[in-house]
């Protein structure tokens, strides 16, 4: 219990102080005593008031000090009414009993006002059997010793009931400033757990677009590469690991020319970009790979229009005669080709 445990705290420096000022009530009494100062007396209150202030010192709020405190405010009121002895005034110093155990109950503690009572009444009882003057004045009788036992068993249970009362509520304060720390704690958590969720999910989400947009430069990327090669694919200027590919593709086809007839005009053919037009007479079927001798292959590279004559024993290009297609593809390209894949020759019948 903090607050509670606060309270107590302010609380003892009040009932320390006050044992102090009982003592220094009892020496001043001793100092103005016809009988004159009764040392025995101020040195008992210090051997009760020391031992009281150095256990607060250590633990000023335990319950052992409290009930050690109670008790010794009620001993030093005792010494006190005892110093009265023989003065009218005596009678009147018991209403400082009660009036000190109104101030240790604000220990708020049911077993200091208990230690308070009871040492009250022992010291009532035994002194107005073994020494009755050092309680009341006069002759006295036992109803006086009931009647201060009422009083104070009275007092005492309505303390405690307060008492008993204050602790509870701040049981009850306690408990709902626990309530109010642990939702706020709950609620500092909750919104700890939001943030790094929303971080967590923004995170991923700068992710995905990072992956997105290194795809779409990777999509844009082949793309632009397919478009630069097929742009080399259209003029005719491809590497040389493609036109390696097409010469092995090349080798594997079927080359065939289905020459035209007499007075038939020439026949032209379209592969890809290419266009191949064969004119003159077709050899015997069983030389069907190439156009018979005479014959003029013509194929557009690079926007310029190549013819090539099919000769008995070669072809002649440029005025000059070359012993395969292949030779004249690669001297018109600069580069291996297969003459045949050149002059789009890939198809049996059709050129």
């Amino acid at each position: 219990m903090n607050e509670l445990k606060k309270l107590r705290d302010r609380i003892s420096y009040g009932i320390i102080g006050l044992l102090w000022i009982n003592f220094v009530l009892i020496v001043v009494r001793n100092l103005v005593r016809e009988e004159g100062t009764d040392w025995t007396m101020i040195l008992a209150t210090l051997a009760l008031l020391v031992p009281a202030t150095l256990l607060w010192t250590r633990d000023r709020t335990g319950a052992t000090t409290r009930m050690v405190t109670s008790m010794a405010n009620a001993a030093t009121v005792a010494i006190l009414v005892f110093a009265f002895q023989g003065s009218p005034l005596q009678i009147d110093i018991h209403m400082y009993f009660f009036a000190s155990l109104a101030i240790c109950a604000a220990w708020i503690d049911w077993r200091a006002i208990i230690g308070y009572a009871a040492l009250v009444a022992v010291h009532h009882l035994l002194l107005y059997i073994a020494m009755p003057l050092a309680v009341f004045p006069g002759d006295s009788d036992f109803s006086r010793v009931v009647l201060h036992a009422v009083v104070l068993i009275v007092q005492s249970v309505v303390l405690i009931a307060l008492t008993s009362a204050v602790v509870r509520a701040f049981d009850v304060s306690d408990q709902a400033v626990a309530d109010a720390v642990a939702a706020e704690r709950e609620a500092v958590e909750m919104a700890d757990h939001v943030k790094r969720t929303d971080a967590a999910a923004e995170a991923d989400r700068r992710k995905r677009e990072a992956e997105k947009a290194r795809e779409a430069e990777e999509v844009d990327y082949a793309v632009s590469e397919l478009a630069k090669s097929l742009q080399k694919l259209a003029e005719g200027d491809l590497s040389e690991r493609a036109r390696r590919r097409a010469a092995e593709l090349a080798r594997d086809v079927d080359v065939r020319v289905r020459p035209p007839t007499n007075g038939e005009p020439a026949e032209t053919a379209r592969t890809g970009t290419r266009l191949v037009t064969i004119t003159g007479r077709i050899a015997s079927a069983g030389n069907d790979r190439l156009p018979a001798p005479g014959s003029v292959l013509r194929r557009v590279f690079k926007e310029k229009e190549h013819e090539v004559t099919v000769l008995p024993q070669g072809f002649e290009y440029d005025g000059k005669v070359y012993r395969s297609l292949s030779a004249v593809a690669t001297a018109i390209t600069g580069s291996h080709w297969n003459g045949f894949l050149f002059f789009g020759l890939t198809r049996k019948g059709v050129a």
